[in-house]
Formats: structure tokens, C-alpha cells, sequence
């Protein structure tokens, strides 16, 4: 008997310590003219639990819609598994997300009110955001780099205001006259205690039991994802 009651409070103690211990999350973004890169790295227990997804290439058609090319995700929870693809986002497409975002919405009560609870137990802990920018003309890039700034401003206020900000924002903007440049430069990192993510999950899940048909809804959604 003795026994079980040390292995009992053993896994008590693991699981309190394991609550304790943050989700991380890196975001990088580089462009170099044609060139992207584009990379979500999702990571806890210390790198053992570890998901990264990488845009390599990402193309945009104009009108038509935005291509991602040989897309990479990796997860070393599911056997190391590597997985590679292509994804065009076209109008359509684009519609058809917007359309299930809204009935997600509208079969979660409350979803606006549990993103915004969410990520107040969000930290951001690094943001570093670099752009170099010429349009050919030296006037034009000069107004461009102010438009840039103002963008910039109006998102890092937007950020703080939902988020806990642990560091200092790094914020660039470098005018390239009389050239056409783009060079975008940007990393972020975020940490959300793993007790906070997986209260956010059984409020979320409540908040779907609570609407009607929510429950079934999110399980074909989910299929349809795990599917397509």
C-alpha cells in the first residue's frame, strides 16, 4: 500500500511541475526581395515536446491570391515525422476561411471573450522587427518609411494591449534611396505556463459544450482539416 501512495504523490509532483513550465513559441520572418522564409517553432518539457512549421517560398499572384510552396512541418512528439507541401490561397479560398472562422465563432459562446483571457496569460519576451525599404524615389521612400513607423506604432500598441510585453520592442526602419528594395527582418518569441494553455482548453471545450450542435461542429471542422 505504502507503494502506491509514493508513486501516486511521484506523479502529483511531475504533473504540478509540468503545469508550472511554459509553452514556447519562436516566430521568425525573413524577405529578401523574392526571397521568404517563414518559420513557427512550438516547444515544451524543455525541447523534448517540439512542432515547427516552415514557408520556404511564398509567392504572391496579385488578385489571385498568395501560393506557399514546399512547406515543411515537423514534430518530434509523432515519430520525427516530416511532411512537405504546397498551398495556394486564392479568393475563394480565402472566402472559405472567413466563412469558417464566422461558424467557429458563432458555435463557441463567448470566443471573442476566451481569446482575449487567453492571452492575457501570453508573454512576449522578445520582438525584433527590421525593415529596409526603397521605392526608386527618394521623396516617395522617405513618406513610405513614415507610413512604415506608423504601422509599426499602431501594432506594437495593438500587441500590448492584448498581451503581457517582458521586453522592449526592436523596432528598424532603414530608407534605401533610389533603389527599389524590401528586406523584412522580424523575430518574436512567446511563453504561456502550460497550467494557463490547458485551463484555456477546458474553457474553451466547456464554451463548445455550451453551444448548440458546438461540439459536433468542431469535430467535423477538425476532421475536415486532419482530412484535406
Amino acid at each position: 500500500m505504502l507503494w502506491l501512495w509514493v508513486t501516486l504523490s511521484i506523479l502529483l509532483l511531475v504533473i504540478l511541475i509540468v503545469m508550472f513550465l511554459h509553452i514556447h513559441i519562436h516566430v521568425q520572418y525573413k524577405r529578401r526581395q523574392e526571397n521568404d522564409r517563414f518559420i513557427v517553432e512550438l516547444s515544451a518539457l524543455f525541447g523534448l515536446f517540439k512542432y515547427s512549421l516552415e514557408l520556404p517560398v511564398i509567392q504572391f499572384k496579385g488578385l489571385e491570391g498568395v501560393e506557399f510552396k514546399t512547406g515543411t512541418s515537423t514534430n518530434n512528439v509523432m515519430n520525427q515525422n516530416k511532411k512537405e507541401w504546397d498551398w495556394e490561397v486564392g479568393f475563394h479560398k480565402v472566402m472559405e476561411i472567413v466563412d469558417r472562422a464566422k461558424a467557429l465563432l458563432k458555435h463557441t459562446y463567448g470566443m471573442m471573450d476566451w481569446s482575449k483571457d487567453t492571452m492575457k496569460h501570453v508573454k512576449c519576451v522578445q520582438l525584433r522587427w527590421k525593415t529596409k525599404l526603397g521605392v526608386g524615389d527618394a521623396a516617395y521612400t522617405g513618406v513610405s518609411v513614415g507610413i512604415v513607423w506608423g504601422i509599426k506604432s499602431w501594432f506594437i500598441g495593438f500587441l500590448s494591449s492584448r498581451l503581457s510585453m517582458k521586453a522592449f520592442p526592436m523596432l528598424d526602419v532603414e530608407p534605401l534611396y533610389n533603389q527599389t528594395a524590401l528586406v523584412l527582418e522580424g523575430e518574436a518569441r512567446f511563453r504561456i505556463r502550460t497550467f494557463h494553455a490547458v485551463v484555456a482548453m477546458i474553457h474553451l471545450l466547456r464554451r463548445i459544450i455550451k453551444t448548440k450542435d458546438g461540439l459536433r461542429y468542431w469535430i467535423r471542422t477538425v476532421r475536415h482539416r486532419l482530412s484535406s
